[in-house]
């Protein structure tokens, strides 16, 4: 089967990021497909036009499109419009069995279903984030027009698919309440990187050169966030919370990423007396590099700003956690906080900062607690989120619509 994959996001492990469609896409080639990912990579100083490789057998096009998650929206949109644009005219070069898009951002499905009606072959989308639904509940989107736009544009996108992939049961939930049909959506959620996190990487816990370069984390119990700092995510949350540990634990809240609000959570660190004392903020890594802090972290954190439609997301972090068999921590509700307390892998902490650091102190306090929970979040990555199981079920669903008759 040949499989057309867009993703204007695509990333691999020597980058920083989620490499969920890299690790699709390569098991798809080692089933034998062969699989062509269209995608962008902003790179400075060069053409502007497309480059091609091959990664692990996955043939990945590139074109060079500005992007950053320090951006603001209206740049965003601009470069989602000019990669909507460029990979419409890629995408009808290529005659493929399916045509597989990934969203966010949400303007992806326009190549994908230009792709699926002039070369007459099936489509699946894939929903990552509940997209327009975030962006209008966070007030970003506010023009009554633009939230038009979206909306049709989103009902096209589902009309259009033969198939239609969620990354939770609370995402599925809220498709079939548009009337979408049950047997047109597959739950296929974030996965483990078993492998990468396998102790036979040669990688101990407690060996982490990024914490050992400063004296006050080297020894610490670290409480470790790896993502974006952007608005979405409520990383001053996290201040709030380090600012109530107590100086007689040595508990440290790490942060590993970049966004929009890198430096205003940095100035917000400093004005309550916690920046490199017990909050550190470091720079984006690659996935490769992340194993060691894995590692090294006593446990993953994952927050988001209080508006229900975040929820439904399938954040990357908690499933390396479940990975590097850490317990893990968010401050948020929906299906994660579910498979946390199902689980017993972790906590869902209080929103007020001050009840949040108490539970963590105490948590971080009791060994054989923290003991069960990795054990628990080793067994359930294995059990139920591992790549190659997930991966499968994708295979499943491309052969299905591809060979799915109209109806």
């Amino acid at each position: 089967m040949k499989i057309l994959y867009l993703h204007q996001y695509f990333l691999t492990p020597d980058m920083a990021g989620g490499t969920r469609s890299y690790e699709m896409a390569r098991r798809l080639v080692a089933n034998g497909h062969e699989v062509h990912i269209i995608t962008a990579l902003s790179i400075s100083g060069k053409s502007r036009g497309w480059s091609t490789k091959s990664i692990d057998g996955v043939n990945v096009h590139y074109a060079n499109i500005p992007y950053s998650n320090r951006m603001g929206f209206l740049m965003r949109v601009l470069s989602f419009a000019r990669f909507a644009l460029m990979a419409s005219v890629k995408a009808i070069s290529f005659k493929a069995d399916v045509v597989f898009a990934t969203s966010t951002p949400l303007t992806i499905c326009i190549p994908a279903i230009i792709s699926s009606k002039l070369n007459r072959c099936p489509m699946v989308f894939e929903v990552r984030d509940l997209w327009p639904d975030v962006p209008i509940a966070m007030g970003i989107i506010k023009n009554p027009i633009l939230k038009l736009l979206t909306r049709w544009l989103e009902k096209i996108a589902y009309a259009c698919s033969r198939r239609i992939v969620v990354l939770s049961e609370d995402m599925k939930r809220d498709l079939l309440s548009r009337g979408i049909n049950a047997n047109r959506v597959e739950v296929i959620p974030n996965g483990c990187d078993i492998d990468l996190f396998s102790p036979k990487n040669g990688i101990d816990e407690g060996s982490c050169a990024l914490f050992d370069a400063k004296e006050n984390t080297k020894n610490a119990q670290v409480l470790l966030y790896p993502g974006t700092i952007g608005v979405v995510n409520g990383v001053k949350y996290l201040v709030d919370v380090a600012a109530h540990f107590s100086d007689k634990q040595n508990i440290k809240v790490v942060i590993i990423g970049d966004g929009i609000e890198r430096e205003e959570v940095i100035d917000y660190a400093k004005s309550r007396n916690v920046f490199e004392k017990s909050f550190y903020v470091y720079a984006p890594i690659s996935k490769n590099e992340l194993v060691s802090v894995f590692k090294s972290a006593t446990a993953i954190v994952s927050t988001v700003i209080d508006i229900k439609e975040l929820e439904a997301n399938s954040a990357n972090k908690f499933f390396d956690a479940l990975a590097a068999a850490k317990p893990i921590f968010i401050n948020y509700g929906g299906w994660q906080s579910r498979v946390i307390k199902d689980n017993d892998i972790g906590l869902r902490l209080s929103r007020n900062p001050k009840e949040a650091a108490e539970a963590i102190s105490q948590c971080f306090g009791d060994d054989e607690q923290l003991r069960r929970w990795s054990m628990n979040s080793f067994l359930l990555a294995h059990r139920d989120y591992s790549r190659d199981l997930l991966a499968a079920k994708l295979e499943g669903v491309l052969l299905n619509a591809a060979n799915v008759s109209d109806k």
